[in-house]
């Protein structure tokens, strides 16, 4: 358990970072006012907190998940993105 929480902590840190990198120098003109920092702080905290999260959910997970070695990750990826990507639509189409 120990080691899916400080993985997820690097994914995520990884993952925050390049968010942060896309974000900040992609779309520079789009910040809205807010600065780079603050963007930054909040996408690393963000990918850090998310990766702890979805690493401990994937050791709890591990044994359920179809497939083999690498194809076992990217299935509990792509089954991740799904319910992200539903609950999205639902709350947008509520609103």
């Amino acid at each position: 358990m120990k080691s899916s929480i400080i993985s997820g902590l690097i994914a995520g840190l990884v993952s925050g970072t390049v968010s942060f990198i896309i974000a900040a120098y992609i779309f520079e003109g789009m910040t809205l006012g807010v600065s780079i920092p603050n963007i930054a702080a909040t996408h690393i905290v963000l990918g850090v907190i998310w990766g702890a999260i979805i690493g401990v959910l994937y050791a709890t997970f591990y044994r359920y998940i179809p497939s083999e070695g690498v194809r076992k990750g990217i299935v509990f990826g792509l089954i991740i993105w799904i319910i992200d990507n539903v609950r999205t639509g639902v709350i947008s189409a509520i609103h």
